[in-house]
């Protein structure tokens, strides 16, 4: 009884998520925003909204997470990366006949870390607690955007570039966080003008159904590819990303003393589908981004199925810790 509760929760909670996504999916399709207006929302997301988001709700927030280990999630951010990437590297590396191993790589390693823990968040846990848990995705962010766009390049270019492009640790969303952190750890939160303050947070509420008529909009474009479906490639990439690496982490974390926030956040990030980013990284770096399109598409679907399920079998909620 207490594990259907539990999934009618998470299924509500995705269905949420799936609406969402659905109206982006039909402004695109009805043709009533071309994809040049979709990328011009999606920067709006990401260059405006996003960081009042962060920045406003780190100011109201951090107060209730500045005794504890906040400093931490970029390094538990660093550590998903390697277990996801490393295992995607193996299963690539031992299965001679698979075609498009860096698309594969990429895939699994790189999940939807900002929007859909967000969003989801939002609609899982009361307002108290997921103000606590905004913070963390926002720290959690902090390594996450460098890593993506720095490790994206190399994977993907035909050169092999590994280079590191200094842009990428001063992102808007960077620099809100580290403005944000240093005054509330100043102690000075409550200085900034309410003039100023609310404005900002008007914009940031906007972030949420924003970003998942982008997403919803961005899995259109990737839907409309005609190139052949691959199967058997998306079955072991869904499997290895949206199962055994959440089982496994979850199992990894129960041996270890955390606190159960910290738990909570990597198995909820290790659950969600890839990054929306990737088929844009693929196509600036000459990979192949229909596949990846594709892929992007499928497993964002069946990852509104699998996260509910695993958060209910495994029982992954703050209570349980």
């Amino acid at each position: 009884m207490q594990f259907l509760l539990s999934l009618k929760t998470n299924l509500l909670a995705m269905g949420q998520v799936f609406i969402l996504g659905s109206i982006g999916f039909y402004i695109l399709k009805r043709g009533i925003l071309g994809q040049c207006c979709l990328r011009t929302i999606s920067n709006l997301v990401v260059d405006v909204t996003l960081p009042c988001f962060v920045f406003t709700n780190i100011l109201m927030n951090f107060h209730l997470v500045k005794n504890e280990r906040w400093y931490l999630f970029p390094v538990y951010c660093l550590a998903l990366f390697a277990a996801a990437g490393g295992a995607a590297w193996g299963v690539a590396s031992l299965d001679r006949g698979m075609v498009r191993k860096k698309e594969f790589i990429s895939l699994v390693t790189f999940q939807n870390s900002g929007f859909l823990p967000i969003i989801l968040i939002g609609t899982l846990l009361p307002a108290a607690a997921a103000g606590r848990m905004y913070v963390y995705v926002f720290l959690f962010l902090l390594a996450y955007n460098p890593v993506l766009f720095t490790l994206g390049e190399s994977i993907y270019s035909q050169s092999g570039g590994r280079h590191i492009n200094w842009k990428n640790f001063f992102n808007p969303s960077s620099v809100a966080t580290v403005a944000s952190l240093a005054l509330a750890l100043a102690g000075w939160e409550k200085d900034v003008p309410k003039v100023v303050f609310e404005p900002m947070k008007m914009l940031g509420n906007t972030t949420i159904p924003l970003s998942m008529v982008v997403i919803g909009g961005i899995v259109t474009v990737n839907f409309s590819s005609k190139k052949k479906f691959p199967a058997v490639y998306a079955l072991k990439a869904s499997v290895l990303k949206l199962v055994l690496i959440p089982v496994a982490v979850y199992f990894a974390l129960s041996l270890l003393r955390m606190q159960p926030e910290a738990k909570y956040i990597i198995v909820l990030e290790a659950m969600m589908p890839p990054a929306t980013m990737l088929p844009l990284l693929a196509e600036k770096y000459d990979g192949d981004y229909e596949l990846t399109g594709q892929m992007l598409f499928w497993i964002t679907l069946l990852s509104l199925v699998t996260a509910p399920v695993l958060m209910s079998l495994l029982k992954v909620t703050l209570a349980a810790g």
